[in-house]
């Protein structure tokens, strides 16, 4: 199964994502950026997703943090804007929308294309699903 990190300062943001991705069958583990220096350097993530809520220069120092301990994982920075020059600001390997169903489907496309992934079928019924938070 897919792993994927959820970054962010508001938790009900992160908790309604990741509920949204738990639905479509990626196990997501969601934190703001202190519990992710803390707790999470000796786990494996396939995908981190930075949340618009971290300010400027955190979401650069977690995207720095996260290159360094999960090299093979995508960044990705989900912004109100959806202007190519913040993905690059911030060293990202992408952006994509805040919208919950616009993050899905950009979600979900990136990892069928990195992962084959084939959990599309789920994105029919965005409802509430489990996922695991600290």
């Amino acid at each position: 199964m897919l792993k994927m990190l959820l970054v962010g300062d508001d938790f009900r943001l992160l908790a309604t994502r990741a509920a949204l991705l738990s639905k479509a069958g990626v196990n997501t583990v969601c934190c703001n950026p202190a519990e992710m220096m803390r707790d999470l350097q000796h786990e494996n993530f396939d995908l981190v997703l930075l949340c618009h809520s971290l300010q400027d220069e955190v979401a650069k120092d977690v995207t720095a943090v996260a290159r360094r301990w999960w090299p093979q994982a995508k960044l990705l920075l989900m912004v109100s804007d959806l202007s190519p020059r913040a993905s690059r600001a911030f060293g990202c390997d992408g952006v994509i929308g805040a919208e919950p169903t616009e993050m899905m489907r950009q979600t979900m496309a990136l990892l069928q294309r990195l992962h084959g992934y084939q959990g599309e079928a789920a994105l029919t019924s965005a409802g509430a699903g489990r996922s695991s938070s600290r």
